[in-house]
């Protein structure tokens, strides 16, 4: 593939990733809301199987799609499906050990996720474990080859599957729906991760030009160089990622109940879309950084970075405002139930403003090749965050999980500004637009938590007033506007697929 290839295909990819992410955005929200207002249970076991899925990805899948990603466009054509077959054979080793554990022991899940699984449903588990494997795989495989507008489509499905069919339960048969909470969800992500599985599997077939001619020939056990060592440290980092991620809600699961995981999930989803923009710009900055890095463009960098977080802070704290005085409100499209949860989302809007230098700084650590450091601070705020779970979670329940959770991410936040301003060395200054943010947030609470009122027009003054003070102080403009245009829209005009 030449470079003007991988430029449009990068291109494209990067547009659909947008627009995808964009339009699924909504409609996840709009599926918990649905599955919120079946019932706690239901929303609980939804968040469970998102767990499970993660859990498999994560320990099993060795390496995860980094590897694949990264090796596989530099291994010779000839080798390719010799480096797959072999992937695949170490993770299905893994699988078949953690496959026997749960069928032979059963009451492993429940050592696991706290919660006793019903024994209907043990087998679907079981089967799921498979499929996800090679639904995960050949999706990074078409990734690894440069097809990311077919990976994206295939990996946006399930959201727009699940939307549909929740959605027809809910609106013709909801005490059907409710009878039947396990199997029914279950099921529904056993058919869709089965069908896009065997997608994959035949888009890759067909993209990599196997026959059965050469088949022979094509698989021999193959591992790059520096494999082993690439593929921990990436293992490695990925648990870490699960744990900052997951360990709230396992803590949910062993102290309380599948019903608490569905009122807490609410909020945290809910809370998850103040750093939807971060996360996506994010996944995209990396191979930037990387490239300025190699022409040691420093001057580019630090003009992309401020531009770069002065966007992101124009569009989370906002939204972290929003979570802040109009937390009941919110919380009460779940249902009324979900309202007493409503200081949850309260402090992950407070905690989540800290967020717009997060996927920047990240980006520019692991650039700049500084792994190790960034793993090291990793460390220490999933550390932070399960010591201070595990301090919080007796006298205060899920509201003290989401403070250990919002103080982790706080805390991993000032790690990586401390990394990228003392430690890279390439001039970078936090943006007057953050700190004007932070305060802003800071502010916020304070006033929501000492002043007591749920009146609508008091909340929207105090929500005005502290969005006015943001804007004010951190000197946006109508330029700004421009900026988000041009930089989301503009790159992708006339562009051809």
């Amino acid at each position: 593939m030449n470079t003007d290839e991988i430029i449009q295909k990068s291109v494209s990819g990067a547009k659909w990733t947008v627009i995808l992410s964009i339009v699924a955005l909504p409609i996840g929200y709009v599926t918990n809301i649905i599955l919120g207002r079946i019932s706690p249970e239901a929303l609980g076991i939804y968040g469970l199987l998102n767990i499970f899925i993660l859990s498999v990805t994560t320990f099993i899948l060795f390496g995860g799609g980094t590897v694949i990603i990264k090796y596989l466009p530099a291994i010779d054509k000839d080798e390719q499906v010799s480096f797959l077959a072999s992937n695949l054979f170490i993770v299905f080793v893994i699988a078949l050990f953690a496959i026997g554990l749960i069928y032979f022991y059963p009451h492993v899940l429940e050592l696991i996720f706290g919660q006793e699984i019903p024994v209907d449903t043990l087998n679907y588990f079981i089967i799921l474990i498979p499929i996800i494997i090679l639904y995960s795989l050949f999706d990074y495989t078409l990734n690894g080859l440069m097809e990311i507008k077919t990976s994206v489509i295939i990996r946006k499905i399930p959201i727009f599957g699940f939307f549909i069919v929740f959605s027809i339960l809910f609106i013709l048969n909801k005490d059907f729906f409710r009878e039947h909470l396990w199997t029914i969800i279950i099921g529904v992500f056993l058919f869709f991760y089965s069908i896009l599985a065997l997608l994959a599997f035949f888009l890759t077939i067909k993209k990599m030009r196997i026959r059965s001619s050469n088949k022979r020939n094509r698989f021999k056990f193959y591992l790059p160089q520096k494999f082993w060592g690439f593929a921990l440290f990436v293992h490695l980092s990925t648990i870490l990622v699960f744990a900052y991620d997951k360990v709230d809600q396992l803590f949910i699961l062993r102290y309380f109940d599948i019903h608490e995981l569905g009122l807490y999930y609410a909020a945290l989803q809910t809370a998850m879309l103040i750093r939807f923009i971060p996360v996506l710009l994010g996944s995209v900055l990396l191979p930037s950084f990387s490239n300025l890095f190699a022409s040691n463009e420093i001057g580019l960098i630090q003009k992309g970075y401020r531009e770069v977080v002065r966007y992101n802070t124009l569009m989370v704290v906002p939204a972290a405002l929003l979570c802040i005085f109009f937390s009941k409100q919110i919380m009460g499209l779940f249902g009324a139930e979900y309202v007493q949860n409503h200081l949850v989302l309260a402090v992950f809007g407070m905690f989540y403003a800290f967020i717009p230098m997060g996927g920047v700084n990240s980006s520019l650590v692991v650039a700049k090749g500084r792994t190790g450091i960034y793993l090291v601070n990793s460390i220490i705020q999933v550390g932070f965050q399960f010591i201070l779970m595990l301090a919080l979670i007796s006298d205060y329940g899920i509201l003290g999980l989401a403070i250990g959770r919002g103080a982790g991410v706080t805390l991993a936040q000032v790690g990586l500004i401390l990394i990228v301003t003392k430690i890279l060395n390439i001039g970078i200054e936090i943006p007057k637009s953050y700190k004007v943010g932070i305060i802003t947030a800071v502010i916020a609470s304070i006033l929501y938590f000492y002043i007591p009122t749920q009146n609508i027009a008091v909340l929207t003054a105090l929500f005005l007033g502290c969005l006015i003070f943001f804007l004010f102080f951190a000197d946006y403009s109508k330029k700004d506007i421009n900026f988000i245009l041009k930089h989301l829209f503009a790159r992708y005009r006339n562009k051809e697929d």
